[in-house]
């Protein structure tokens, strides 16, 4: 194509198409059945009546499959705060609250979303930075956790949400139905572990880390507060979260951090980087 895209990630990039919709035009590697499961999950919401684009139509474009979609206009979260990262303690409030819209939806089975745990359990089993044993243990686990029907975003973070007019949510792609203190969990766990400007300055890795510790304990104080979960229900899920993370397209050293992290809470430590009940009742 001869025209520049006006966001790029790591699935897609995205082009203006007229003045009210735009086409996120996956790479042409990107699984077909991935972009149509995307495109049939983003009209299932749609009809829901949270606040996310249309999806109005596919095509396939030099060899690539896309969707157009309504236009949205504003910024990213995390464009927001670039700018003006003083925010950061508000837009994880913020993010909190729209998670806990979300998660009030329950979902019937009739709509054909995916079941988190499943999609999980997948995702583990493919996984090969852990052995065959520590995956079976973690999945003896996975199956002994309760199941839920609430509207899982599946990927909520500041790039998932654009602030305009009003506050949009974004990339529906896996949108499921599961229990949603899996679904924070995950939230928080990127929130936390979310990797770092390649080749940045130390001074600037500092602040960063700084920030996003400010931001995940304060998602997770309002999170739990607006929902009435507890501390220990998100921990209990957190590690199914990383493991389930690590077949993503992240950094290496992010797959370190997470693969150090699952095999502390195997050894029976626990902590994982999450805050024990009693510190987050302190930090309440």
């Amino acid at each position: 194509m001869d025209r520049k895209p006006i966001g790029v990630g790591r699935t897609a990039e995205v082009f203006e198409e007229t003045e009210f919709t735009v086409l996120k035009l996956f790479y042409a590697h990107f699984p077909s059945n991935l972009a149509e499961r995307e495109y049939r999950i983003s009209h299932t919401i749609s009809q829901l009546g949270l606040s996310t684009p249309k999806p109005v139509g596919r095509l396939i474009l030099d060899g690539r499959q896309g969707i157009v979609y309504e236009r949205i206009r504003g910024l990213t979260m995390v464009r927001l705060l670039g700018q003006k990262p003083w925010r950061c303690i508000k837009e994880a409030r913020r993010l909190a609250e729209l998670h806990h819209e979300i998660h009030k939806l329950h979902i019937s089975n009739d709509l054909d979303l995916p079941k988190l745990r499943d999609d999980w359990s997948e995702r583990i089993s493919n996984t090969t930075l852990l052995n065959d044993a520590e995956k079976q243990e973690i999945q003896f686990r996975l199956n002994q956790m309760q199941d839920g029907d609430q509207l899982c975003h599946g990927d909520l973070h500041p790039d998932n949400v654009i602030i305009g007019d009003q506050v949009w949510i974004m990339d529906w792609m896996t949108g499921m139905i599961g229990n949603s203190a899996a679904d924070a969990a995950r939230t928080a766990l990127i929130l936390r572990t979310g990797a770092l400007p390649s080749g940045a300055p130390k001074l600037l890795i500092v602040i960063i880390k700084i920030i996003q510790g400010w931001m995940s304990r304060a998602y997770m104080r309002h999170y739990l507060k607006l929902s009435g979960r507890t501390g220990l229900e998100l921990e209990a899920w957190s590690l199914f979260a990383a493991a389930a993370r690590l077949v993503e397209s992240i950094s290496d050293e992010e797959k370190q951090q997470l693969v150090r992290m699952i095999q502390s809470k195997l050894k029976g430590d626990g902590t994982g980087g999450y805050r024990s009940q009693t510190n987050i009742k302190r930090e309440l």
